[in-house]
């Protein structure tokens, strides 16, 4: 049995350049497409947080993108997963933590008023703000005046008297997940985890 017929030869070397040439251009061609387009990165490239939700009843994107955006998501992008009696959904958001740089500033100009600020820094990829504040302040009330800016907060770290004076603490915000499951168990939509 033969699978190949006779008269096989072909002359590869003979067809180089003609092939150098369709390459070069078709490679040529995708450098000026990504250098005027861009690159589109998911999630996995860009950074962010990927959510999946399953509800118990039926709902529809609309539904959870209004429900997001009502619970202070924002740049939500809902996509279906599975087929609609599922009622499962996927939420991608930009970044990890619930600190943002507004909300980092918002959160040092509350804090002013609970004890004078020595210094402030926040570090968004990480979701830690670190302050040193004049006058000793329970862990408690940092808490709750962190959260009144609208961040919410996982745990407040006392890391005791500064050697140079004052007291330092570390907020350390909540994850993205946090404020998904608050978003949407405003009301009894049926969230299932």
């Amino acid at each position: 049995m033969q699978l190949i017929k006779t008269k096989t030869h072909i002359d590869f070397i003979g067809k180089r350049r003609p092939a150098l040439f369709v390459s070069s251009i078709l490679n040529l061609a995708i450098i000026v497409g990504i250098a005027i387009f861009g690159f589109n990165f998911g999630v996995d490239f860009a950074g962010g947080t990927v959510v999946e939700l399953k509800f118990k009843r039926p709902v529809n994107a609309e539904e959870v993108r209004k429900r997001a955006q009502a619970g202070g998501l924002k740049d939500v992008a809902v996509q279906q997963v599975g087929s609609a009696s599922e009622n499962s959904f996927l939420l991608r958001m930009g970044g990890t933590t619930q600190l943002s740089k507004e909300g980092a500033q918002q959160a040092e100009i509350a804090l002013k008023s609970l004890s004078p600020l020595s210094s402030y820094e926040s570090d968004l990829e990480n979701g830690l703000m670190n302050l040193r504040v004049q006058n000793q302040i329970k862990p408690a009330d940092i808490k709750r005046t962190v959260e009144g800016t609208g961040t919410g907060v996982k745990e407040v770290r006392d890391l005791g008297p500064a050697q140079g004076g004052g007291f330092d603490y570390q907020v350390v915000a909540s994850g993205m997940a946090d404020k998904v499951f608050a978003a949407m168990t405003q009301k009894d939509c049926g969230l299932k985890i």
